[in-house]
């Protein structure tokens, strides 16, 4: 989860609606797109962005200032600085979520002070895949075989089937007869 608290060291004389754009630098089978997340004032509420993506890599942050009037047709928008988040490097403070931060932008334009935006960030530590299960059925056999191993009730199940839960590892977890 995402949202974007301030915006400090503007240009005096600035106008218009603040956006921040955000996206993954590299592919990302979960996040492939790009959002935006208004600069709101106190008075309009909070806005944040509830998202899903890999661990690794980094998330681009682009500040955009737009025009406060718009003419039809016209997109004039103008990007003020930029800044990215190592996620791996997110991952050791989870435990201290949520993150609240502020960050350098790059600026396109040189100002006396660098652009900073104040982010509020929360994540969900990444966990280890679901285990699978697998389905092993051993070949039936005959009782009279085993028939000193078992005690005289379990002489009468003819077929066992073994139900091993296993990690990603393939390590046996649980083990499960039945007959």
């Amino acid at each position: 989860m995402l949202e974007i608290v301030d915006v400090r060291n503007l240009p005096s004389g600035h106008k218009g609606k603040l956006l921040v754009s955000f996206n993954k630098k590299q592919e990302d089978v979960l996040f492939n797109t790009k959002k935006q997340l208004s600069i709101s004032s106190k008075s309009q509420g909070k806005q944040v962005a509830v998202f899903q993506c890999e661990s690794t890599g980094e998330l681009l942050l682009e500040l955009i200032s737009r025009p406060s009037f718009n003419f039809r047709g016209l997109k004039l928008v103008k990007v003020l600085g930029k800044t990215s988040i190592n996620l791996e490097d997110l991952q050791n403070v989870a435990s201290k979520l949520p993150v609240e931060k502020w960050l350098d932008l790059t600026c396109t334009v040189n100002w006396s002070k660098p652009i900073s935006i104040r982010i509020g960030l929360s994540l969900t530590p990444p966990v280890s895949a679901p285990y699978k299960l697998h389905f092993v059925s051993m070949l039936p056999f005959k009782t009279s075989y085993f028939s000193f191993l078992f005690p005289r009730r379990f002489q009468q199940f003819e077929r066992w089937t073994n139900i091993d839960v296993v990690n990603e590892a393939r390590n046996r977890i649980i083990n499960i007869q039945t007959g």
